[in-house]
């Protein structure tokens, strides 16, 4: 087929000439076939693996040399949607692909969690709202000194553990400040209370209540026997300083529900508990004193 391809189209009638472009088109298309298979073949850590376009070919390389990208949000997602594809009906979820869904759940947008979710193949939100509920630690409004200073201490372990510095002082400021509710009373059925008053009534325990004893108690506070509506709440918000990369700057220590500009020792008692965590380490330097709201 070469030496027809390089003779001369003199040598050919009409019909030559067009038999001869035929065969050149089919050399082209075979030749690039052959060009494809080469260039769809890449270095694997057990051989060698077909590939479909150059996106695999730099996908596989980046994944096998960079283990930032291995670990992505993104390659984890996709590991999920191949084990749904597969027909895997409860695949084993890692960390960042549960946290993405808790979030995005967190939203309350049912269509963009819905729309998300069914497109991913991820995590349905009866089965995030189930493991919200499950992970939900103890209520920020009803938290003891003891959790304050187990909250900042977890969150200096986190930043000790991200900065691979064991040693190294963790500076952290305290920013208090009140935003305004709807007032109206709320069953907090996760923690078997009901919330939505002013302190010191803000967080009334139902836990050894029968259903009847529960719908007589919510009248009584509906109808002011247990203290009026909170107005809004006061939030005492940590802030640390000149954190490595992908470490949280802020975490919500505690606050309390009250009525407007209501004063109370919220303040002193964040201030007693952040104070008492650096103590307890020795290691920490608490920056500055809050603005009393």
């Amino acid at each position: 087929m070469s030496d027809l391809l390089r003779s001369s189209d003199q040598l050919y009638s009409q019909e030559g000439k067009a038999l001869k472009d035929i065969v050149r088109h089919g050399v082209e298309f075979y030749k690039s076939l052959s060009s494809s298979q080469e260039s769809s073949i890449v270095k694997h850590a057990s051989g060698y693996m077909p590939g479909v376009d150059s996106f695999l070919d730099k996908f596989i390389g980046h994944y096998n040399s960079n283990e930032d990208f291995k670990q992505s949000l993104l390659v984890n997602l996709m590991k999920a949607y191949v084990a749904k594809v597969e027909g895997v009906d409860n695949p084993h979820y890692g960390s960042k692909v549960l946290n993405f869904f808790m979030a995005l759940a967190a939203s309350q947008d049912k269509k963009a969690i819905e729309y998300i979710s069914r497109d991913l193949c991820g995590v349905s939100l009866r089965w995030m709202k189930i493991l919200m509920v499950a992970r939900r630690g103890p209520a920020f409004i009803n938290l003891t000194t003891e959790k304050m200073i187990e909250s900042i201490v977890s969150q200096i372990n986190r930043i000790w553990i991200g900065c691979d510095s064991p040693s190294m002082m963790v500076a952290f400021t305290v920013g208090v400040d009140a935003t305004c509710l709807v007032p109206q009373l709320q069953v907090c059925g996760s923690h078997g209370a009901i919330v939505g008053g002013a302190a010191p009534h803000h967080f009334l325990s139902i836990e050894s209540m029968d259903n009847l004893q529960l719908k007589e108690f919510i009248q009584e506070c509906k109808d002011g026997n247990h203290g009026e509506l909170a107005a809004e709440v006061k939030v005492a918000i940590p802030s640390f300083q000149e954190l490595a990369h992908r470490n949280c700057l802020y975490v919500c220590l505690l606050g309390i529900p009250q009525s407007i500009n209501a004063k109370n020792n919220f303040g002193s008692t964040v201030i007693e508990a952040c104070k008492a965590s650096t103590r307890r380490q020795k290691m920490w330097l608490f920056l500055t004193r809050p603005q009393m709201v």
